[in-house]
Parts: C-alpha cells; sequence; structure tokens
C-alpha cells in the first residue's frame, strides 16, 4: 500500500511532535480529542501547531495513517530537509552534515534511517546518493541533492 502523501508543514510538525516525545498513538488521541494544550510547551522553533489542527480536522483518517504507518513528503524545500533531519533524526547542521543550496552532503545515517529517508523523501525531487555504504559504526555516508537545481526554494 502507497504511503500517505503530506505537505512538508504538516510531516515536519509530525516530527516536531515526535521528537518531543509524544508517540504516535498519543499524537493521534491529542488531534482527536482536540486537547491542544498537551502539546503547547512543545517547541517548534517559531512556528504554531495551528496548521497540524487543521490539517486533521480535514483530513483526520490520512493524518491518522501518516502518523502511525508513514508517509512520504509531496514536495520538501531545502530548508524543510535541514528541519526534517532535525527533528527526524536529531542531526544538527554543520554538525552531522554540511549544507548547499542544492542539498545536504556527507550525512551518517544506519540502514533502517536510510530506509526511513528513501521512503519519506520525493525521489522525484531529490536524488539520495550512497557515497560509503555501511562502513564506519554501521552508518553509510549519504548525500541528498536536488534533481532539478531550478528548485531551490527555501
Amino acid at each position: 500500500m502507497p504511503k500517505v502523501k503530506l505537505p512538508q508543514p504538516i510531516g515536519v510538525r509530525i516530527e516536531a511532535a515526535r521528537a518531543y516525545g509524544i508517540s504516535g498513538t498519543e499524537l493521534t488521541e491529542i488531534l482527536r480529542s482536540g486537547d491542544f494544550n498537551r502539546l503547547k510547551n512543545a517547541v517548534l522553533d517559531d512556528w504554531t501547531w495551528d496548521s497540524l489542527f487543521e490539517y486533521a480536522a480535514s483530513r483526520r483518517e490520512e493524518c491518522e495513517e501518516a502518523i502511525l504507518h508513514g508517509y512520504s513528503f509531496t514536495f520538501i524545500t531545502i530548508r524543510g530537509l535541514k528541519t526534517y533531519l532535525k527533528y527526524r533524526f536529531g542531526l544538527v547542521e554543520d554538525q552531522d552534515f554540511s549544507s548547499s543550496e542544492y542539498g545536504v552532503e556527507q550525512l551518517r545515517l544506519n540502514q533502517e534511517e536510510l530506509v526511513q529517508l528513501r521512503e519519506t523523501i520525493p525521489d522525484v525531487h531529490w536524488h539520495i546518493v550512497v557515497r560509503e555504504n555501511v562502513a564506519v559504526e554501521g552508518k553509510s555516508t549519504v548525500d541528498i541533492v536536488l534533481k532539478s537545481p531550478g528548485l531551490t526554494t527555501f
């Protein structure tokens, strides 16, 4: 069964909630109940949770499927990609990977993380290149590069 496709702001907020320690089941309960106070202390850079709540209200089943069983982005910008890496894998730019206007480089991921990345990042827009496969500490060195440099929307 194909993964649910989500807009970047929704997927990133789901990952931010997970990074804050909220399980998928708990997040679906929050969205169903409308008890958004359970998320109010979760820090999301400079954004709010409003877009996630609005999206979930209009597409509850789709949103729950994405939270519980995975999703792929419809499109993700370079900035969105870096934010996704931060929340999903706990990676920090200039510490865990380098970036340019065309993507990210020298990202170190284990096999499970690499599978997650491939399932989530749309391959219509991005090349995921494994430069060094499982060489150090069971991790691969990965680059994620835009297929069309004209899509450098930040």
